[in-house]
């Protein structure tokens, strides 16, 4: 008996059910990622797509900007402007926290979410849908590397070529599993001019294989 004093009963914790998460699954809001290497058009594109649309559009490195601000004495503050300030990637962690808050706080007035420049890695993929939700499309904005570092110089003619083509390689490399992994639900959709173009040839592939509606602003 006296050991049956001494012992301890531990239980598990149980996290408090998110009012706001729970009602945001349930409701099975559609959410698009939009991904491609910089100076691809992505946000063009996304912004286009969502004028035509009630999706609300949100941009990684806006959306870690007002992150920074909202919270500013933060110590995850410091370490996301530490990031940005030598253009390194924010950890997993700290941008689907904000990625999430940002959907809890507006998914009731929307239709669904764009989420442009996103996923950079297959971890950050993998987190999101483990911590949020499931990704309905994901849409890849395809440019040969001849044709990006053409994009390139035609935006800074001072650009260092060779670690432009650098990055643009590496960029793929970590896409590799992301197109694999979710094979099913990518878009590849071509870089091209005039962009309303390329935006008119989305909204089909959207509208035909994916059951999307969206209002047709640009002309075919």
């Amino acid at each position: 008996m006296e050991r049956l004093k001494n012992f301890k009963i531990f239980r598990r914790k149980v996290a408090p059910i998110n009012e706001d998460y729970a009602e945001f699954v349930e409701k099975k809001i559609p959410v698009i990622w939009v991904m491609s290497p910089e100076n691809c058009g992505n946000s063009t594109i996304s912004s286009m797509l969502s004028e035509c649309s009630k999706f609300q559009l949100i941009e990684i490195d806006k959306l870690l900007k007002v992150y920074s601000v909202r919270y500013a004495n933060n110590p995850e503050v410091i370490h996301i402007n530490r990031c940005l300030e030598r253009e390194m990637p924010v950890p997993c962690q700290i941008l689907i926290k904000a990625l999430k808050e940002e959907i809890l706080m507006s998914f009731r007035y929307v239709e669904g979410f764009i989420i442009s420049g996103f996923p950079c890695t297959h971890s950050q993929a993998k987190l999101f849908v483990r911590k949020i939700c499931a990704v309905s499309v994901i849409v890849h904005i395809n440019l040969k590397l001849d044709a990006y570092l053409t994009r390139v110089l035609f935006y800074d003619s001072k650009t260092d070529i060779n670690k432009a083509r650098i990055n643009f390689i590496k960029y793929n490399r970590k896409l590799q599993p992301v197109r694999k992994n979710y094979e099913d639900k990518i878009v590849s959709v071509k870089c091209v001019y005039p962009k309303e173009d390329a935006v008119t040839r989305l909204l089909d592939i959207l509208e035909d294989d994916y059951g999307f509606k969206f209002k047709r602003l640009y002309t075919k």
